[in-house]
């Protein structure tokens, strides 16, 4: 059961979220990211709120306890997106989807340039079966993400995949595999392939018979915008 879990979609997000969330941690609240408001003031009580939330999110033994220290630490500190993003992470894990909809939405208009808010909502959106929106999410996650953001870029790749399968989008999802494979180790891209991969050769097996059926019928198969155009 742990072994299926630690390769799941599912797992790889609440990874990513958890990475974020120690990297916030030992950076502080606040820091490291542009103020959203003129002269913000360096917010002691929302920080021990946030710190303590992250923690208990990591350890993942209490998650209404860190959603009601997070809402502390977003009282104390209304316009910090990354709280918000916290937030959306925790519902996420709660199974509580609309909710943690609405608080990503609410920081992405705090930080329309945060990825990781963008990301999360594309977790998201792929829980509430929108897989085409998701998709756009992570192309914003792509656009927006920065150097010291990098740590982030496989669990978005793992997000893509996830979605173009369930679009049926082969050679997109195809290419994305491969292009990871040539740029990240094996031990980086091992996971990678042992979730979508199976699933990439049956989606080619079936593309492939369905091609063979339209060209018997003297019919072509119709070609899917690029990612981008989505």
């Amino acid at each position: 059961m742990i072994g299926n879990m630690t390769n799941s979609p599912y797992f790889q997000k609440l990874t990513m979220a958890l990475f974020a969330v120690r990297t916030w941690i030992i950076g502080g609240f606040g820091m490291n990211h542009k103020p959203t408001a003129p002269n913000k003031i360096y917010n002691l009580h929302a920080e021990r709120f946030y710190r303590m939330a992250g923690q208990l999110f990591i350890n993942g033994d209490n998650y209404t306890a860190a959603l009601n220290l997070i809402d502390q630490a977003i009282t104390a500190s209304p316009f910090d997106a990354r709280a918000l993003v916290l937030r959306g992470d925790i519902l996420y894990c709660m199974s509580r989807d609309e909710e943690a909809l609405l608080s990503l939405d609410q920081a992405l208009e705090l930080s329309p340039d945060c990825s990781e808010a963008w990301i999360s909502k594309a977790g998201v959106l792929d829980s509430l079966g929108l897989p085409v929106e998701g998709l756009r999410c992570c192309v914003e996650a792509l656009k927006h993400l920065k150097d010291e953001d990098n740590y982030m870029l496989l669990c978005i790749i793992d997000q893509q995949l996830s979605l173009l399968i369930q679009l049926h989008r082969y050679r997109q999802a195809k290419a994305l595999l491969n292009a990871a494979v040539a740029e990240f180790s094996s031990e980086e891209t091992q996971s990678l392939r042992e979730i979508h991969g199976p699933a990439l050769d049956r989606l080619g097996r079936r593309r492939e018979e369905t091609l063979q059926r339209a060209k018997g019928k003297g019919q072509t198969l119709r070609v899917l915008p690029a990612l981008n155009q989505i």
